[in-house]
C-alpha cells in the first residue's frame, strides 16, 4: 500500500508540480533517510543526546538549503532558526524533566512487557528523545515562517532602499503576525487529527479530570506548546537578524543576488 501511495505522489509532482516541488520531494526523501539514520544511531548505541542533536541539524540544514539555496535570504533564516532551536531545546528539558513526560506512555507500556515479547530496558536515554522530538515538531513550521518573514523583508528592501533597519524591523514583524496563525493551526490539527482513537478511548473509558492529567495528553500538550512558542519567537528573531543583515545590502548586492538566481 505505502509504495502505491509514494508513487501516486511521485506522478503527480512530476506531472504537474514545478520543479520546486520536486526539490521538496527528494528533501523530503532526504529527511526520511536522516530520521532512519538517527533510529540505527541510537539503535547501535551512539549516545541520544548527540545522535539526535546532529539529525535534527542535519534535517534542519537539508530542509532549509536544499530547496532554497544559500542566499541572504536563508542565510537570515539559518541563524535564526538556529537561535530558536537552541531556546526550544532548553525549555522542553524544562517542561519534560520537571514534568517527567519523558519514556513510555501509560497505555503504551501495557503492552511492553516480557509477557509480549518485549523488554522494556531499551538503554536509551528517553529524556534526549523526547526533547529530539519537540525540536522535529517545530522545525518544520519553524522554518517555513522564517523564510517567509526573510523572503518578505529581502523584496521590501529591494523595492524600498531607504527604510532604515528599524523600518525593515517592523515589517518583518507586519508579516509575522499575519503567518503565525496559521502555524498554529498546523500545529493544532497535527495534535487533534494523530490523537483523536485517543480522546475517543478517554471519552469511553475514562473520567474528565483522568484524561486530562495523564501522561498521553500533558506529554503530547507540553510538545506542541513548546512548538508553538518556537513558531512565534521565531517571528521577532527572523526580524530582527533579518533587518540587520538586509539594511547593509547596497542596489547592486540585489543585481547580482538576481543574476545568480537566473
Amino acid at each position: 500500500m505505502i509504495p502505491k501511495l509514494a508513487l501516486v505522489l511521485v506522478v503527480l509532482v512530476l506531472a504537474f508540480g514545478t520543479e520546486r516541488m520536486a526539490q521538496s520531494l527528494v528533501t523530503i526523501l532526504t529527511n526520511c533517510l536522516l530520521f532512519l539514520a538517527i533510529i540505527i544511531g541510537i539503535y547501535f548505541g551512539c549516545p541520544p543526546s548527540l545522535t539526535a542533536s546532529l539529525g535534527c541539524f542535519a534535517i534542519f540544514l537539508n530542509s532549509l538549503f536544499y530547496s532554497g539555496g544559500i542566499n541572504e535570504k536563508t542565510i537570515s533564516a539559518f541563524y535564526s532558526v538556529l537561535i530558536v532551536m537552541g531556546i526550544t531545546a532548553a525549555l522542553s528539558w524544562v517542561f519534560i524533566w520537571y514534568g517527567n513526560l519523558q519514556g513510555f506512555m501509560v497505555r503504551q507500556y501495557v503492552n511492553i512487557s516480557a509477557a509480549e515479547g518485549y523488554t522494556d530496558h531499551i538503554r536509551v536515554n528517553m529524556l534526549w528523545l523526547t526533547i529530539a522530538v519537540v525540536l522535529i515538531t517545530m522545525l518544520g513550521t519553524a522554518i517555513d515562517t522564517s523564510v517567509t518573514i526573510a523572503s518578505s523583508m529581502y523584496e521590501v528592501r529591494r523595492h524600498s532602499p531607504d527604510l532604515s533597519e528599524a523600518d525593515l524591523r517592523r515589517s518583518g514583524i507586519s508579516v509575522g503576525k499575519d503567518i503565525v496563525s496559521s502555524s498554529m493551526h498546523t500545529l493544532f490539527f497535527i495534535f487533534f487529527a494523530e490523537y483523536m482513537t485517543l480522546f475517543i478511548y478517554f471519552a469511553e473509558f475514562s473520567q474528565f479530570s483522568e484524561a486530562v492529567n495523564s501522561k498521553e495528553v500533558v506529554q503530547q500538550i507540553v510538545i506542541i506548546a513548546v512548538a508553538g512558542i518556537a513558531s512565534a519567537l521565531v517571528i521577532p528573531v527572523t526580524s530582527s537578524i533579518s533587518a540587520h543583515r538586509f539594511a547593509k545590502l547596497k542596489p547592486e548586492d540585489f543585481i547580482e543576488a538576481n543574476v545568480t538566481n537566473k
